[in-house]
């Protein structure tokens, strides 16, 4: 008995929500017909499209591949697995974006604080002299990304 058509993410086929006039294609990220070109030559190769049950089944499985869709529905899905996905990353991965989101919030309370300046100056002198008492979070070398990264282990 022969083996069947290995699966190939980038090139895959799923019938969802067992609908018989259309497919959802991984290689364009959206629904095609099923008498596209592309999926009936796919179909002659001896592969048979996977069927699932519903558009946020088929968002959460490619999520697992990383496998970016196109259409609406699936993308919504994609994105709530994700996100989910984010709670159960390796530990360094998630302290890394954790720090990540951490220095993202200085830059926008600095530039927050520089708007204020702007917009309670009464006058260019007002102005440099608000700007000189802002104390600017400082740039971060290597180390202390290291260390911000080790101190959000386990968080």
């Amino acid at each position: 008995m022969p083996f069947p058509p290995p699966f190939d993410v980038t090139n895959w086929y799923w019938a969802v929500a067992g609908s018989t006039t259309q497919v959802y294609s991984s290689a364009t990220g959206g629904y095609v017909p099923v008498a596209d070109a592309d999926y009936v030559a796919w179909k002659a190769s001896g592969k048979t499209a996977s069927k699932i049950v519903s558009e946020a089944a088929l968002g959460a499985y490619l999520a697992g591949y990383l496998r970016r869709p196109t259409a609406a529905n699936v993308l919504s899905a994609y994105q709530d697995a994700l996100t989910t996905y984010f709670d159960t990353l390796d530990n360094i991965s998630r302290a890394a974006a954790l720090v990540v989101m951490d220095e993202d919030n200085k830059i926008k309370t600095d530039i927050a604080v520089m708007a204020s300046a702007v917009a309670a100056a009464t006058s260019l002198a007002d102005l440099k002299t608000r700007f000189a008492a802002i104390s600017f979070t400082p740039q971060r070398n290597a180390a202390q990304i290291k260390s911000a990264i080790r101190s959000r282990l386990g968080t």
